[in-house]
């Protein structure tokens, strides 16, 4: 993932370069463009497959307890043990 990132943060500042310069080509700002695109459609494949991998390791029951709005407040929130005065 953080190959990625990484590569996904270089390909945007290219895209930046080439449009902020003067003599830009179609060819190389489409060959930029269609690198950005590549690695988005990795990290895009890595989210679903992490989710679908979660969900797996996980089961259909706890992933439905997830869905629940309080589960961070039933879950190690820090004011949950605190003593009411």
């Amino acid at each position: 993932m953080i190959d990625i990132r990484h590569t996904l943060e270089l390909a945007e500042l290219n895209l930046e370069k080439q449009m902020k310069s003067t003599d830009t080509h179609d060819k190389a700002l489409t060959a930029v463009i269609d690198e950005l695109n590549r690695v988005r459609g990795e990290r895009f494949k890595l989210e679903i497959t992490t989710r679908i991998q979660v969900k797996q390791i996980l089961g259909d029951n706890v992933m439905e307890r997830m869905k629940d709005p309080g589960i961070h407040d039933k879950l190690n929130h820090p004011t949950r043990n605190r003593v009411k005065k």
